[in-house]
């Protein structure tokens, strides 16, 4: 008679069905976790199938030990075997993945999957592997067969395997971030295979199958390495490789070590060779640096560097780039790699030819942005020393912008600002400057000037000219604006105190809410 496995009525919850099933359930919690830290790399795949296979044997041998008839507990049973056929290969290929040799061990990973599969074959369809299961205190419980005794030679034999490989990386390491990750992984996955001592009971041997229990320690001390140190410091997808392949400049990431472990196709092309034959190399091989960039310790600590070197292209050809080298941190700042962007330096000069035609002027208003003004301004300066002339330095502040660029937007913003700013240059002379500072500040110099009350007239001109309601996409806006001004000589003779003062003139005419305009120092009387 089959009894159904989802009637309720032939299950009675222990406590030791519940806390296996709910350690099973934690893991599988972690897999799911892992797998969104790696953001769905090969890695966060893997691990989510361990913890699959973990969780399967986890919370089926629970169900068994609630089965309350030998039939359906022989039924979880093998499910629980099942889960526990994968956890070697899976085991292994995680070992394998961390420590960065999957692709060389690929046959060996696949081969363990084919022999999972010719073992859950045995358990499913034949009595080899288990021949039945036996009522204990805390449930049915199986008893293996010869080909369950096979398997658990297969199963240690992956295991010490799986230990080896993380010890042989923790001993070669010399990175502090990748020592600390192994010996975390060694020591969790120590702990963990105690659970193995299930396998006893499935031979005769009377005692309690607590294998659930060193599994609670292996979860804790697994999430918090891979929290703290992940499971790989970088992966194409932790680099957004699809994005990396659209880039025309050339890109590299190499690791602490200076192993490369990302490479774009603009790379690739730049270099003459495949992805496959970069991979895992280190980059000095490939490149040749100069000193500097040799210490990628030091270049994790410092900022953007920028440096012109030769590589040769794919048809052996000496190319000068432009490099820009910048450090790889995870969100708490530590370092895990570095990034290296490289274009051709011919491109290069062409966008600093383009560059340099834009440089003196804002983009939105036309004005010249602070670079020209400082130039001009240390230029009439200059002369106004030389010749004894008075000069003016207006330093504006829109009122009321900030409350129209929220309400109406950023485009209905840009617009009045290229009308405030046609407007206050229709107010000044063609000698003079007026500069978009940025935002909503703008500056004028007034050179030449007979007397300093002249500098107060531009002042009432731009203040009436604002005043005029504007009419932006339908919208009717009023703005004011508040003025500062400073005189060369009289509040000083340097471009560093003129913009302070005039800057300090504006905010007391800002405080005062009314806008208008006033002099840092009030000109004598004429």
């Amino acid at each position: 008679m089959i009894i159904p496995l989802l009637d309720s009525g032939n299950y009675v919850l222990t406590i030791h069905a519940a806390s296996s099933m709910l350690v099973g359930a934690a893991i599988a919690v972690l897999g799911v976790y892992v797998l969104i830290r790696e953001r769905g790399s090969h890695i966060g795949v893997v691990f989510l199938a361990f913890s699959a296979s973990i969780c399967t044997w986890l919370v089926a041998i629970g169900a068994a030990y609630a089965s309350l008839h030998e039939p359906q507990a022989m039924i979880w049973t093998k499910f629980s075997i099942i889960g526990a056929i994968f956890i070697p290969a899976t085991i292994l290929a995680l070992a394998l993945t961390v420590v960065q040799r999957a692709d060389e061990f690929r046959r060996i990973i696949w081969a363990s999957v084919a022999v999972s599969i010719l073992f859950c074959l045995g358990a499913a369809f034949t009595g080899l592997f288990v021949r039945r299961v036996y009522h204990y205190f805390w449930g049915y419980f199986p008893q293996y067969g010869p080909l369950g005794a096979v398997f658990i030679l297969y199963f240690f034999v992956i295991m010490a395997s799986a230990l080896r490989l993380y010890w042989v990386a923790y001993q070669g390491s010399t990175n502090s971030r990748h020592k600390k990750r192994f010996k975390g992984l060694l020591f969790a996955f120590c702990i963990g295979y105690l659970a193995s001592v299930d396998f006893l009971v499935a031979f005769g041997v009377p005692l309690y199958p607590f294998g659930f229990i060193p599994m609670v320690p292996f979860l804790f001390i697994t999430a918090y390495v891979i929290r703290r140190y992940r499971l790989v410091d970088i992966t194409p997808e932790l680099a957004a490789g699809l994005i990396l392949e659209t880039m025309q400049g050339a890109v590299i990431v190499a690791d602490l070590e200076g192993k490369i472990r990302v490479i774009n196709r603009a790379a690739q092309a730049l270099l003459g060779h495949q992805s496959k034959n970069f991979r895992g190399r280190d980059l000095s091989t490939i490149i040749e640096l100069p000193p500097e960039l040799k210490d990628h310790r030091r270049l994790c600590e410092g900022n953007i560097l920028d440096h012109e070197m030769t590589w040769n292209d794919q048809d052996g050809r000496r190319v000068d780039v432009s490099v820009s080298v910048s450090p790889m941190t995870e969100r708490d700042g530590s370092p895990v790699g570095i990034v290296y962007v490289a274009l051709d330096i011919t491109r290069r000069k062409k966008a600093e030819q383009r560059l340099e035609q834009l440089a003196l002027y804002d983009a939105l208003t036309g004005l010249p942005n602070r670079t020209l003004f400082f130039d001009r301004m240390s230029l009439l300066l200059a002369l106004a020393k030389r010749n004894r002339f008075v000069l003016a330095l207006l330093y504006m502040d829109l009122d009321h912008f900030k409350t129209i660029n929220d309400t109406l937007g950023h485009e209905v913003g840009d617009l009045l600002l290229q009308e405030a700013a046609k407007r206050m240059t229709s107010c000044t002379r063609k000698s003079d400057t007026v500069a978009r500072m940025g935002g909503d500040e703008f500056i004028s110099i007034c050179a030449r000037i007979a007397v300093a009350e002249d500098a107060g007239v531009v002042a009432r001109k731009i203040i009436a000219a604002l005043a005029a309601p504007f009419t932006i996409k339908g919208n009717e806006c009023t703005i004011g604006v508040s003025i500062g001004i400073s005189l060369y000589p009289l509040d000083g003779d340097d471009l560093e105190m003129l913009m302070h003062k005039a800057d300090t003139a504006m905010y007391r005419v800002k405080e005062s809410g009314a806008g208008g305009y006033t002099y840092f120092s009030e000109p004598p009387a004429q």
